[in-house]
This record gives C-alpha cells, sequence and structure tokens, in this order.
C-alpha cells in the first residue's frame, strides 16, 4: 500500500477550501508546525481517516466540520500494481471506491470497508495508529512497559497477530471440547441412570405378570405334556399297525398272484375240454369218440374241479387278508386322527402361554417403558461415540495448544528474530550517539548496558528515554516494513518536545537518513520554531477566519 495524495475538506477545523497533500515515492522528513488547536493533529489522522474510516478515540460525530459539516477525504492509493481512489464522506455518511478508475459498487462490491481492509491496506488499523501514526505523548516507553504491553509488542514486530488468533481459536476449543466431554458425560451418567430405571420397571413388571399368570401356564404345560405323551403312544401304535400292514399287504400280493396264475390254468384246461367235446379235429376232422377220448376227457375234467377249488381257497384267503388290511388302515386313520387333534391341543395350549406372556408386552405401561429403554439406548451409543470424539480432538487441541503458545512456536520466532531486532536497535542507538547498549530477551524485557554491565533505565534522562524509544520504534517499523514493502507514511507527534537543540538535531539526522532508507514520507510534529533546512518541507498550520488553512514550503534544492 503506497499512499499517493490525499484532498479534504471541512475535516476538524478545516473549512470547505479543498486541501492537498502529496507524497513522494523516494521519502522525505517534512516538519510540521503550528500551535495547539490550529489543525496539526488533523493531518496526521487524514490516513486513518482515509483507510478505516475512523479516528482511535474520536466519534463520526467529530470528525467533520462542526460549522459546514458534510466533511469530504479523497485519496489515492497503489496497491498490488492497481491504483485505488477512495472517497469517504462524513455527515451524512458514504463511502466510495474506485479500482484503476472504476466504481467497485457497480461491479457488485456491496461492502467497500471490508474491501479496504483486505485488498488495499491489508493492514490493522491497531498496527497502522500504533507504529505507522504515532503520537510520542501517548507512546509507552519499552523500557517502561507492563508485561502485557510487551506481548503486544512482540506480536505487532514478529507478526505473530495471526498464531494468536489460532491460539485463541485454539483454546476456545479447548474450553468448548472439555465443556462437551462434560456434557458428554453427564449425558452417558443420566442415560444409563433411566436405562436402569426403566429395567428394574420392567423387571417389576414381568414379576407381577408371571404371578399373575402362572397358574394359567402351569395347566397349559400339563396338557402339552399330556397331548405329547399321547402322540408318542399313538405313534408306536401307528408304527406296529404299518409293519402289519407292511407284511399282509406283501400275502396279499402274493395271493392274487396265485389266483392270477391259477386262473389261466383253469382256462387252459377248460380249452383242452371243450376241444374234446366238439367231437372232431377241427383241423383234419378226425373224430374224438371212443374209450380213450372219453378217459381224456374225465382228467380234464377232474383237474379242472381240482384247480377251481384251490382257486376258491386262494380267493378265501386274499379276501380274509384285504379285509384285514382294510381294518388295519382304518386302524391306522383313527391313530392319525388321534395324534392330530392331540397336536391340536398342544398347538392351542402353546397359543394360549405365548398369549399370556405376550400380554404384558402389549400393555401400554409397558410399551412406554420399553420405549424409553430403546431410545435411550440408540442416544447413549451416539453419547459414547460423540465421547470418543470429543476426547480424541482434546488430545489434538492440546498439542496444538502447546505448540501455539507463548513456549511454542513464538518462542522459535523470538529466538530467530531478537538477534537481529537488538541489532537494528543498537545501530539506530549509536547513529543517535547513544553510549549505552539496549537488549531484549526473550520475553522482550529490556536491558541497558554500560561497558557491558547493566545499569538501571531510571538512571537515563527523559532525552536519552526519547532516543531508545525512537531506535526501538524504528527498528520495529523497518519489520513491520518486510510485511508491508509499499508503505511510505511515518508519523512522529512529539518526538521533539521537551529535547535540546543539540539532540533534537541527532534525531532529525537520524529521521532523515531513516526517511531515505525506508522511502518513507515522515511526518514530525514540533510545536516551536525550528530550523527548517534539517526537513525537506514544512507545512505550516494557522487559522483564518476561523478555519484552519495550510502553507506548504519546500526545500530548494
Amino acid at each position: 500500500m503506497k499512499l499517493l495524495k490525499i484532498e479534504f475538506r471541512n475535516i476538524g477545523p478545516y473549512g470547505n477550501k479543498l486541501q492537498t497533500l502529496e507524497f513522494d515515492n523516494q521519502g522525505k522528513l517534512v516538519l510540521l508546525q503550528g500551535k495547539s488547536g490550529d489543525g496539526k493533529s488533523t493531518l496526521l489522522n487524514l490516513p486513518s481517516l482515509l483507510f478505516y474510516g475512523k479516528v482511535t478515540k474520536r466519534s463520526k460525530k467529530e470528525i467533520c466540520n462542526r460549522v459546514n459539516k458534510n466533511g469530504f477525504i479523497r485519496g489515492t492509493v497503489v496497491s498490488e500494481g492497481h491504483e485505488y481512489i477512495i472517497e469517504r464522506k462524513f455527515s451524512p455518511n458514504g463511502i466510495k471506491v474506485f479500482k484503476d478508475g472504476e466504481d467497485l459498487d457497480k461491479i457488485g462490491v456491496k461492502d467497500a470497508q471490508n474491501y479496504i481492509d483486505e485488498n488495499i491496506v491489508q493492514m490493522p488499523q491497531e498496527i497502522f495508529s500504533n507504529i505507522v501514526s504515532l503520537s510520542m505523548s501517548k507512546f509507552k516507553s519499552f523500557l517502561n512497559m507492563t508485561a502485557e504491553d510487551r506481548r503486544q509488542i512482540i506480536d505487532r514486530v514478529f507478526n505473530l497477530e495471526m498464531i494468536n488468533i489460532i491460539f485463541n481459536i485454539i483454546k476456545k476449543d479447548v474450553r468448548d471440547t472439555g465443556l462437551a466431554i462434560n456434557n458428554d458425560n453427564t449425558q452417558i451418567c443420566t442415560l444409563t441412570e433411566t436405562i436402569r430405571q426403566a429395567n428394574a420397571e420392567l423387571v417389576r413388571l414381568n414379576e407381577i405378570n408371571n404371578a399373575q399368570n402362572n397358574e394359567e401356564i402351569e395347566k397349559n404345560n400339563k396338557v402339552i405334556e399330556t397331548e405329547n405323551a399321547n402322540i408318542a403312544q399313538y405313534t408306536q401304535k401307528y408304527k406296529e399297525c404299518d409293519e402289519l400292514y407292511k407284511t399282509y399287504n406283501t400275502q396279499l400280493q402274493e395271493h392274487t398272484s396265485n389266483l392270477q396264475k391259477i386262473s389261466m390254468t383253469v382256462s387252459v384246461l377248460q380249452q383242452k375240454l371243450n376241444l374234446y367235446n366238439q367231437g372232431q379235429c377241427p383241423t383234419c376232422g378226425a373224430s374224438f369218440k371212443g374209450e380213450e377220448f372219453d378217459k381224456v376227457r374225465v382228467e380234464l375234467e377232474t383237474k379242472i374241479n381240482q384247480t377251481q377249488e384251490l382257486y376258491q381257497k386262494e380267493s378265501e384267503s386274499q379276501k380274509a387278508i384285504y379285509e384285514y388290511l382294510q381294518q388295519l388302515y382304518s386302524a391306522m386313520q383313527k391313530i392319525n386322527s388321534s395324534i392330530s387333534a392331540s397336536q391340536n391341543q398342544i398347538n392351542i395350549a402353546n397359543i394360549n402361554n405365548h398369549n399370556l406372556n405376550e400380554a404384558l408386552k402389549q400393555n401400554v405401561e409397558y410399551k412406554s417403558i420399553q420405549n424409553i429403554i430403546d431410545n435411550n439406548m440408540k442416544t447413549l451409543e451416539v453419547a459414547k461415540k460423540q465421547l470418543e470424539l470429543d476426547a480424541a480432538k482434546k488430545d489434538k487441541l492440546d498439542i496444538l495448544s502447546s505448540l501455539y503458545s507463548v513456549d511454542g512456536v513464538k518462542k522459535i520466532i523470538l529466538k530467530n528474530y531478537l538477534p537481529h531486532l537488538n541489532n537494528e536497535i543498537n545501530k539506530s542507538l549509536k547513529f543517535m550517539d547513544f553510549p549505552y547498549k539496549l537488549t531484549f530477551d526473550e520475553q522482550f524485557d529490556g536491558k541497558l548496558y554500560f561497558l557491558n554491565q547493566e545499569i538501571g533505565v531510571d538512571t537515563i534522562s527523559d532525552g536519552e528515554h526519547k532516543r531508545v524509544d525512537l531506535a526501538v520504534l524504528c527498528s520495529v517499523f523497518k519489520l513491520l516494513k518486510r510485511k508491508y514493502p509499499t508503505i511510505n507514511l511515518f508519523t512522529l507527534d512529539e518526538v521533539l518536545s521537551s529535547l535540546d537543540p543539540l539532540t533534537a538535531s541527532v534525531i532529525l539526522r537520524f529521521l532523515k537518513e531513516f526517511a531515505n532508507e525506508m522511502e518513507l514520507n515522515i511526518y514530525v510534529v514540533s510545536h516551536v520554531d525550528m530550523e527548517e533546512s534539517l526537513f525537506d518541507e514544512s507545512i505550516k498550520v494557522f487559522k483564518d477566519m476561523g478555519f484552519s488553512d495550510i502553507q506548504f514550503n519546500k526545500k530548494l534544492e
């Protein structure tokens, strides 16, 4: 961020006349003079007002001129290769930002201040107000500041703001995770106790239900026992009948086969007898009459009668077996019916027992308690898993907290940077003819040495204090310049107050050298006349007709 120009009117004591401040690219040392109340501080506050729209410890109502209102400021800034114009109005308030001549509002940028912070200035106002634009009268001495002030300086000097942000986020996460773990444990204990009580209530209901249903269940169990015994007996009888049935069925098949054979024999004999009974051969016509043929006929008739008697006996035996098989089949059917009847009685008894047992589960109170148990068990599992996750998260956060603490990465950064900072400080002190050496340790405690002997801070004069503070501040600014390389502004209010001319001259030479080295526009405020030849430019602020005005005097080459 490089500031090129600021134009303004109706800001503070300044009237409707448009005033302009221009800033060099090469750096210069500028003397700002004027009486108290003429508007010097207003000029120093213009960059902060342009960039942030506010000034520390001053309300927006106090920014614009009390008579004219309608405060206006416009600044031209170069940042990352783009030229920006920022315009602000106060009472009424308004803001416009132009990027390379294009109105950002027309391309959808709604939060102009956020855009300025992130894309143009890229520097928190706290750093700008405490290092870039600083009043030495309000500045706390590095040698006398508190531990908390030193910690803040450390963070600003060594760009530890992000580490602080991360550390604070981690601390908050550690605290929140600890609370979450406590909540998890509390929830788990509560759920476990609720489940225990619900289970105890279910046991009580079961005992009551069992006491009421035991007699009926016992009766049903006796029925089941009796019918199972009957089924066993019926099954045994069925097996016996089945064995007999198989045996007699085999005999029936044998008799049936015999009857078929006998019937065929009778048929053959009857055919022969019929042939002889015809009296002659049907083929050759020979006669079958005579004693010999009569004898044959008698033998055939005898055999037929004997075979028919045998057939009759086999038929009677077959019939008897068949009738017995019918009786066996009927008996087996009755046995099956008895088995089915017994099984039916068992099923009815089992259904009755099941219904008795299920009756409790259908009870509204039982269902309600069971639902409580089921729901709490699910919630308990979720809570246990969450506890595991939170515990693992806290372990990781504890490691990160240690890493980002003062004794972690910060200590490493300070250890690496402090030698360089101490070297820069003492180079600056030497340039300003300061006879002592200043060293900051890793806690940023400053110690003064003279001939390698530590001396008390209270032994040096106010002028020496100012030289020490200025040397530290400029060394800090060098580190800040690394982070914001294009910054070209450095203002110092009251830096020369209460100094003797010689000391003031030494400090001005140092600042002139610093302005050239860092390419800065350094504004030094003085309430008394000073030798303007020591400056590249002088600005005098004065009142004219009740409004402040500016007179520029540039040093002639």
